[in-house]
């Protein structure tokens, strides 16, 4: 076999798998672990979430957004799992995370 730049192979021995579930139901979600609702002043330094429903061979990783794409900040734990993330950046407000249904709101 030859690619249009006159590279051969033997077509042989070069084995591949095909990924079936990208995105697989249930869909990933994440949930911000502040107990109340609000992210206090005290707390915005280190605000815990969590992910949850990641494919086995996805990475996750989670944007919150106070609705300026420059104060995005990205974050993820790899797979589902735990984490922290410090939004003090953030004005205050709403803040959503990207693949999460709650919106959080920050005193």
């Amino acid at each position: 076999m030859t690619d249009t730049a006159g590279n051969t192979a033997a077509g042989t021995g070069d084995t591949s798998t095909k990924d079936t579930t990208a995105d697989a139901s249930p869909t990933a979600s994440v949930t911000i672990n502040d107990g109340d609702g609000f992210i206090s002043d005290a707390e915005k330094a280190a605000v815990g979430f969590t992910i949850v429903g990641v494919d086995p061979d996805a990475v996750a990783m989670v944007r919150f957004s106070d609705g300026n794409p420059l104060h995005d900040v990205v974050r993820g734990p790899g797979g589902d799992g735990s984490s922290a993330v410090d939004l003090s950046g953030l004005t205050d407000g709403p803040i959503r995370p990207r693949n999460g249904d709650s919106t959080e709101s920050r005193k």
